[in-house]
C-alpha cells in the first residue's frame, strides 16, 4: 500500500462522483424533475470532475508562447528597473537608488524547484506598486500586495526576462564584475590547466561548490536586515 500512488485514489473518487452526477442527470430527466437550468448546472459539474481526473493524470498542454504569458517579466530603463508580476498583474517599480545590495545564488534545485539562478536584491525604500490597466475582472477585485522595503527575488525560471537584469546591472550599478563567469558556471567539475613547465601543459580536475553564493553589488549601509547580514557574511567566504 506504500507504494500505491494517491493520485489514483483521488482520481477514483473523482469518478465516483462523476458517475453518480451522471446518474442522477439521467434519472431526472426521466422522471422530468429537472429544468433546463438544472441539467446545466449538474452538466458543468460533470465537465468540471473530468477536467480534474484527466488534469491529475495526463497534465495540462501548455505551449511555450502560453508559458511565457504566465512568467513575470522584467525591462529597466536610466531611471529603474520595473517588474511585471503576469499572474496578479501589477507592475513592481524600483529605482536605481533604492537597490541597496545585489547577490547571485547558484545552486542544484531542491525537489519541487526549477531553477539554478536566482538574485536576492535588497532595498532600502520600498518599491511602487501599480495595478496594470488591462486587468483581468478577478485581480481587480483583489488588493495590492503589501508594499514594504526588503527583500525581491529573481529567478531563472519564474522570470522570463532573468538574463535581462544582468545588463541592466552592469549598465546601471556595476562595471567590469565577474557576473558574466558566476552565470556560466555548472555543476559537477570544473577543468583548470596548468603549466607544470614551459613545454607540457596538465589539466585537473576541481569539484565545484553544489551552492554558490556571489556579492554583486553592496552600498555597504547597514539597514537591520537579518538576512542581509546573513548573505554578506556567506558571500565573503
Amino acid at each position: 500500500m506504500k507504494n500505491v500512488n494517491p493520485i489514483i485514489f483521488i482520481t477514483v473518487f473523482l469518478l465516483l462522483f462523476l458517475f453518480g452526477d451522471l446518474l442522477l442527470i439521467y434519472f431526472l430527466i426521466k422522471i422530468n424533475k429537472i429544468s433546463v437550468i438544472g441539467v446545466i448546472v449538474l452538466s458543468c459539474l460533470a465537465l468540471l470532475l473530468g477536467y480534474i481526473a484527466y488534469s491529475l493524470n495526463f497534465g495540462i498542454s501548455v505551449s511555450p508562447k502560453q508559458l511565457g504569458i504566465l512568467k513575470d517579466q522584467l525591462s529597466y530603463s536610466d531611471q529603474g528597473f520595473i517588474l511585471y508580476h503576469s499572474l496578479l498583474e501589477y507592475n513592481e517599480i524600483v529605482p536605481w537608488e533604492s537597490v541597496e545590495a545585489i547577490f547571485l545564488s547558484n545552486r542544484i534545485p531542491l525537489e519541487g524547484e526549477y531553477h539554478n539562478f536566482e538574485y536576492l536584491i535588497f532595498l532600502n525604500t520600498a518599491p511602487t506598486i501599480n495595478k496594470s490597466s488591462h486587468q483581468s475582472w478577478f485581480n481587480r477585485i483583489l488588493p495590492l500586495p503589501k508594499v514594504k522595503k526588503g527583500m525581491i527575488q529573481i529567478d531563472d525560471h519564474r522570470n522570463i526576462d532573468f538574463y535581462k537584469f544582468k545588463e541592466a546591472i552592469s549598465k546601471h550599478l556595476v562595471k567590469n564584475n565577474k557576473l558574466e563567469y558566476y552565470l556560466g558556471l555548472k555543476f559537477g567539475n570544473e577543468t583548470h590547466k596548468s603549466s607544470t613547465d614551459k613545454s607540457s601543459t596538465e589539466a585537473s580536475l576541481v569539484t565545484l561548490k553544489s551552492f554558490g553564493f556571489y556579492k554583486i553589488f553592496d552600498r555597504g549601509s547597514n539597514l537591520g536586515n537579518e538576512m542581509l547580514t546573513r548573505c554578506r557574511q556567506d558571500s565573503s567566504l
